[in-house]
């Protein structure tokens, strides 16, 4: 199981990639040590989904920005749908900053 994850995590699979940071002498640029993370629990997982296909982090800021102007109006004149879809996209983003 562990050759599998280093296999993703070198894919640039977000979700495996997120805990395996490995800085050593020879490879100085690496990321730093994830030993002090806690690990999950039972029923916990680190989840951290890839960004949508075609979506980049500058459009999913975009969309979470007209999020945020839909929320400062009043709740008849929001924009239910419209809402729901750009929660939808911008999950991997949200969760990102978590």
């Amino acid at each position: 199981m562990g050759n599998y994850r280093t296999k993703l995590s070198r894919a640039g699979i977000k979700d495996v990639a997120v805990n395996a940071g490995k800085r050593s002498r020879t490879y100085p640029e690496g990321g730093a040590s994830r030993a002090n993370i806690k690990r999950p629990r039972r029923g916990e997982i680190n989840f951290l989904p890839s960004y949508p296909q075609r979506e980049t982090k500058d459009t999913l800021e975009n969309q979470r920005l007209e999020m945020v102007e839909q929320f400062k109006k009043t709740v008849i004149d929001r924009d239910m749908i419209m809402i729901h879809q750009h929660m939808q996209r911008t999950f991997a983003l949200r969760r990102e900053e978590i």
